[in-house]
Parts: structure tokens; C-alpha cells; sequence
């Protein structure tokens, strides 16, 4: 089907006409239409063709304004007429044209407007309030232009009033005016400025207005807004301050050029009250990324005066605010002690634009201040050389490596606190590390070996020639042995927990016949063995595993022959010792330890049963020495076991069999202290997979 335009009902007005002038054609002539019921444009047929009639309409009675006739009537085409020409020529105020097409046609008028003289001022409707630097006015300014009698003025000559806005300042002030419509066009007599904006804080700030009316007779408006202030604008980002740029970097001292850091709003000005005061945090960068190397010194400041009683922030009220000083002293400011190329430093604060230091600074190895032991001696025997030489390397005051290849260390006698004594030993280094070679006490000093004087106690005392002053360095103290004959537990263990580490393993140390560590060794150093010995019921006594009587309980250790129970051959079967289960059901982990500088430390030994135990430690022609007994106690349950396995199912029936299941620790065991524990039963299907539950 098809619809076609209904009849003539209405008229509408699609060009309100603008720009008025006493005796002057407007500006901005109207056009009218002709509309149906249901508003669509009539622009065919008969009606498309309507005579539309101007009139002017006014609100007071008989206004006695004029119009041009002739141009009143207007004929449509296509459904709209154009007018022309149309002029009031008397001052009005609050007038309208009213435009009819017969008598039974809804008329329509145009919107309220003033017919005024030229312009000759601006008026400002709406001041500048809210300044912030960098932001916009929380109130923009606008201006209306008006005739000597203050009648909205909205005629205009050429292509119209254009105003443009200019920044007031004090003298001594370099501010500028910031926005997208600092010059703009009137539009019917009004103005309304957006995103007007200041770069600078200050106080006494003032905005002008100029507009030319027209080239025929030049006149030029002006017009000035109050005086307002700016405050300091929005931190934004952070800035390093021209000639702070961090530089001169020594390990172990501060930066011979501290950084400013300035927190400044998004135009670049300093933002120098109270909003300005942030945390800068500086961050080493290495190669342009962050790394793990620390920076010396403090590597926090706020950007505020600091006040040295109370380190707290002090007054922003003179306008010092916004900056981060690092001081140059040791503790306070910014240092790198590792030795690296293309370090930078970044400061960052939170909400704020970071920055980097440029350019990228070298660290490089400072002069040689102190020594450190990188290898310590061991294995100590009189007269051979020791079985671990000392390796000494030459560091800077911050600890860095100073590869120096033309440096010496020099080794000497420390004996009983006393210096020196031969020998004296020095060794050239190489790439900053002095490896003593051969080095060996030949002799000990008669007053350390005096009748009824305890054993010489002895240290090595290492300095260099390269370093200023009195620096040296002690090794570890020690004493000279003889042959291993015997061993020691030094760490018992502890902490044992099925099928976990122990958390304190066992450690057990080499000594002579005089009871001195013993590390020194020809060929291999001593291996030491540990066996895992099980207590067992005693019943007519207690013997240890050399068949010595001994308090209870027994231990029977995993590797011994059934032989050691003929002790007890008396004892009923049913009250024998329980069966010792084999040693890798029991105990795991490594069970050969050698000697390091006389001393073996286990490291992985675990048990997995629940009981009571210890350890026994065998080298061979050496007697062997036991732990502490200790005891495993079962703990929490890690997993579940199906002891009895259920059968014989018939629908809606109970199982022939029910399940048993126990819980088991992480070892293995049974875990009792779970009586009570709810366990729950689901079904699923052969693959394993959760089966629906039945009805």
C-alpha cells in the first residue's frame, strides 16, 4: 500500500531569522513550511504552493513598528517559503514575526528578538572564576554586545563580531592565555568562551575583550573582567631540574652531583604549594630496565623543605614546595656501589609521569680498601702444607672486586692472639684475588707449647701494601692435629616427621687423639656412614650394640645380623622383638657423608615410619658413635587406602562386603589420632568418572 502527505494543518518554521537593525534587513532572513497533521512536509499537490503571510507580533498593545510591506507575502515552492528583505524600522524589543497561510492553517511564530541600534559596548555576563594552572575556569566568561540604550545588539556588519580575549599581568609577570576559542565569533549579540585557561600562578590576573562592530565605522569595544588569582596548577609529572642530572659516581661514596627533582602540573610549571608534596622514590636502571642492584643512600624523598628536628614536612606557604632535594651527605644521598656500565635513575611518584636521568653513567672500581676471605684455610697439620689454601681478594670501600693484577697479600702467624710468626708469606694477585699456595706451620712457638699451657690456638693474619692505613684481616681460628682416630656428633637430629626431611640433620666432626678437629687427609678425606638403629623391647635386660648392659629401650640397627637377638634366645616367641624392616623401607636419603674440613653434614636424611630411633656413624678402625635417640610420631593423614575391597552388589541392596579404608600419613603409617574423622563415599563408574547418585 501507499501513503501519501495528508492536508495543509499546520505551518513550521525551519530559519528563525537573525541579526536586527532599525531600517536594516536582517541579517538572517526566515523561512516557513507547510506541514500536514502528522508534521511531514506538503511538496506536492495544490497546497505545496500556499501563500504564508508575515506579520509582526509584539507583546505590548499597538507597538506602532513598521515593517516593509511588500516583502510580507510569500509564496511556497515545494512546500516552503523563502522571505526576503524584511526589515523593522523602529527600535523593538520582545517582537516576533507571525507567519499564517489563511484562516484555518495553525500559525506559527518565530522566537522573541530584539531590534536594536548598532553596538556600542560589552557587557560581561559571567566572570572568570576557579583558576588553577593548566585547568580550566570552574566559570567561563561570557559577554553580550549592546546599544547606547542597553538593548541586546545582534545586528552586525561583514562576516560579524569577532571578540577576541587577551591575558592581563602584572609587569614583572609571563603568563599566557591558554585555550581552543581565545578569539571568537558572536552569535545574536552573545558570546560564551570554553576552556579559557592560565599557565601560570599568580595573583592580579584580568582577561580583556576587544571586538571591531564593523569596517564602516571602525568602532572598536572593550571590556575588562576583575581581577582574579591563579592558583598552582595539578601535580602531572616529575622533572629533573636542569644541571641536577645525577653524575659522578664512586663505590662506597655518595654522587658528586646530588638530583632536584620537580613536581610540576601538565604545562611544565612547578607546583609549589601543598598539593605539590609527593614521595619520590629513585630506582636504579640498568641498560635502560630496572635491576636488582641497590641504591645507596636514601632512596625516598618528599618534595617538600624538611625540617631538621621533627624530618617532617615543613611550611608550603612560601611557595617552596614541589621539590625533592637528595643532600649530599654519606647517609643520606643517592650512591651505586656496583660496579656497572649504562645506569640511569628513575624517579617515580604515585599518580605522577616518571622521569630518567640522562645521560647513563659508568660506576667503575674505586681504590683498594679492604680485603676479604674468600676461601678459608682448612685441614691443618704441622709441618704439611694445609689441605685448604686461603684465597684473599682485594675489594673497594663498597665491597666491589678489584681485578688488580699488581697487588700483594701477605700471610702471617697469629698464635694465641699474638702477631707475628713466621712463616710470613707474600703473593702477588691476579685479577684481584691472592691464591696462597704451600702455605704451612713448621714450627710453633715455645711459649705455646710451655708444660701445663692449653693447646696453641692459631690464625692467620692477612694485609696488603695496596691499602692505606692499618687494615688486615683474620681467617678462622684453628689448631694443628694429628691422625683422625675418632669421631663426634656435633649436631644431633631433630624434627622428624614421617616421610619429611629431618629438619635439623645430623653433623658429625673427625677428631684426633687429643680431641682437634682433624681435616687435614692424604688421599681422600674420611667418609662417615650413617645406619639407622630401631628401638626394640627389652626383656630380661638391656643391651647396647656391643653387647653392654644399658638403660631401656634397646636399638637393633637395620644392617645387624639376626645374631644380636641370641642375647635374648630366652625370650618367649611372642614377646621377641618385632621384625626389623629392611633399611630402604625406613630410612632414605644419603647415608655417606665425606669430611669437609673434619666435618661430615648430612643433608636429605628422612625416616618414613612412626617409632623411636637413632643413628649410629661408622668409619672404618674407628670406633662408632650414636645420636640422641629420637622419636617419629605419626602425622596428619596426606592420603587414603582401601584396605578391604567391597563386593557382591545387588540393586537396593547392601554390599556382602563393605569397604575398610585407612588413612595414611606422608610415610606410610597408619594414622590413629584421626578416630573420628568423617570420611565420605561416592559412587563412580568403571572409567572414574563421577556417576549420578542413585534414587
Amino acid at each position: 500500500f501507499t501513503i501519501t502527505v495528508g492536508k495543509l494543518h499546520h505551518l513550521s518554521m525551519s530559519l528563525q531569522p537573525r541579526g536586527f537593525r532599525p531600517g536594516f534587513v536582517f541579517k538572517q532572513q526566515p523561512t516557513a513550511e507547510v506541514r500536514d497533521v502528522a508534521n511531514n512536509l506538503i511538496s506536492e499537490g495544490p497546497e505545496s504552493t500556499t501563500v504564508i503571510t508575515a506579520s509582526l507580533w509584539s507583546g505590548t498593545p499597538d507597538p506602532g513598528l513598521d515593517v516593509e510591506a511588500q516583502f510580507l507575502q510569500r509564496r511556497c515552492f515545494l512546500g516552503v517559503a523563502k522571505f526576503t528583505n524584511i526589515k523593522v524600522s523602529q527600535v523593538s524589543r520582545d517582537v516576533a514575526l507571525l507567519f499564517s497561510a489563511g484562516s484555518i492553517v495553525l500559525p506559527v511564530r518565530t522566537t522573541l528578538f530584539v531590534v536594536a541600534d548598532v553596538a556600542s559596548r560589552l557587557d560581561i555576563l559571567t566572570q572568570p572564576t576557579g583558576g588553577r594552572v593548566g585547568v580550566p575556569f570552574d566559570v567561563q566568561p561570557s559577554l553580550m554586545a549592546v546599544d547606547q540604550f542597553g538593548n541586546l545588539a545582534t545586528w552586525y556588519e561583514d562576516d560579524g563580531i569577532v571578540i577576541v580575549a587577551t591575558l592581563l599581568t602584572a609587569p614583572t609577570v609571563v603568563a599566557s592565555l591558554f585555550g581552543p576559542e581565545k578569539v571568537k565569533r558572536m552569535e545574536d549579540g552573545l558570546i560564551y568562551f570554553d576552556g579559557l585557561s592560565v599557565d601560570r600562578s599568580g595573583t592580579g590576573f584580568a582577561i580583556q575583550f576587544e571586538a571591531t562592530v564593523g569596517t564602516s565605522n571602525g568602532n572598536t569595544l572593550l571590556n575588562v573582567t576583575r581581577s582574579f588569582d591563579i592558583d598552582f596548577g595539578l601535580p602531572y609529572k616529575l622533572v629533573i631540574q636542569a644541571g641536577t642530572n645525577p653524575e659522578g659516581a664512586v663505590p662506597g661514596a655518595t654522587l658528586v652531583q646530588q638530583p632536584v627533582i620537580l613536581v610540576q602540573d601538565v604545562l611544565g610549571n612547578t607546583v609549589s604549594d601543598q598539593s605539590g608534596v609527593v614521595l619520590v622514590t629513585a630506582q636504579l636502571l640498568e641498560g635502560g630496565v630496572p635491576t636488582d642492584k641497590p641504591l645507596a643512600g636514601q632512596v625516598t624523598q618528599y618534595s617538600c623543605p624538611i625540617d631538621l628536628l621533627t624530618s617532617a614536612c615543613g611550611s608550603c606557604n612560601l611557595g617552596t614546595c614541589g621539590v625533592a632535594n637528595w643532600p649530599s651527605t654519606q647517609t643520606g644521598g643517592l650512591g651505586v656501589n656496583a660496579v656497572g656500565q649504562n645506569y640511569a635513575i628513575r624517579f617515580t611518584a604515585p599518580g605522577l609521569l616518571p622521569t630518567d636521568s640522562f645521560p647513563p653513567f659508568n660506576v667503575n672500581f674505586g681504590a683498594v680498601s679492604q680485603l676479604r676471605i674468600e676461601k678459608q684455610p682448612f685441614g691443618f697439620r704441622l709441618g704439611v702444607p694445609f689441605k685448604g689454601q686461603p684465597v684473599i681478594a682485594l675489594l673497594d670501600k663498597a665491597g666491589n672486586l678489584v681485578p688488580a693484577s699488581d697487588s700483594q697479600v701477605i700471610a702471617e702467624l697469629r698464635v694465641n692472639d699474638q702477631c707475628c710468626y713466621p712463616p710470613s708469606v707474600a703473593v702477588g694477585t691476579s685479577q684481584g684475588l691472592a691464591t696462597f699456595v704451600g702455605y704451612a706451620v713448621n714450627e710453633i712457638p715455645a711459649f705455646a707449647i710451655a708444660p701445663g699451657r692449653p693447646a696453641a690456638r692459631f690464625k692467620i693474619k692477612f694485609s696488603s701494601p695496596s691499602i692505606a692505613g692499618q687494615f688486615s684481616i683474620d681467617s678462622v681460628e684453628f689448631a694443628l692435629a694429628t691422625d683422625p682416630v675418632r669421631l663426634q656428633v656435633v649436631q644431633e637430629p631433630t624434627g622428624a616427621a614421617p616421610g619429611l626431611d629431618l629438619s635439623v640433620q645430623p653433623m658429625v666432626a673427625v677428631h684426633d687423639s687429643n680431641g682437634t678437629k682433624a681435616g687435614w687427609y692424604e688421599t681422600a678425606p674420611v667418609r662417615v656412614k650413617a645406619t639407622l638403629c630401631v628401638a626394640i623391647d627389652c626383656i630380661f635386660g638391656a643391651y647396647d650394640e656391643l653387647g653392654h648392659p644399658s638403660g631401656t629401650p634397646c636399638f637393633k640397627c637395620v644392617n645387624e645380623e639376626s645374631a644380636f637377638c641370641t642375647i635374648q634366645a630366652q625370650t618367649p616367641s611372642l614377646l621377641r622383638p618385632v621384625e626389623i624392616p629392611p633399611p630402604r623401607t625406613v630410612i632414605q636419603g644419603r647415608l655417606e657423608s665425606d669430611a669437609d674440613d673434619g666435618v661430615s653434614s648430612f643433608t636429605n636424611l628422612r625416616v618414613d615410619k612412626w617409632g623411636t630411633y637413632r643413628l649410629r656413624f661408622d668409619v672404618p678402625a674407628f670406633p662408632p658413635v650414636f645420636s640422641a635417640p629420637f622419636s617419629v610420631v605419626t602425622s596428619g593423614g596426606v592420603n587414603l587406602f582401601v584396605l578391604v575391597q567391597p563386593h557382591g552388589a545387588r540393586p537396593g541392596r547392601a554390599l556382602s562386603q563393605q569397604p575398610t579404608v585407612v588413612m595414611h600419613d606422608r610415610g606410610g603409617n597408619v594414622v590413629t589420632a584421626a578416630s573420628g574423622q568423617a570420611l565420605t563415599a561416592s559412587l563412580v563408574d568403571a572409567d572414574s568418572r563421577a556417576a549420578p547418585p542413585p534414587p
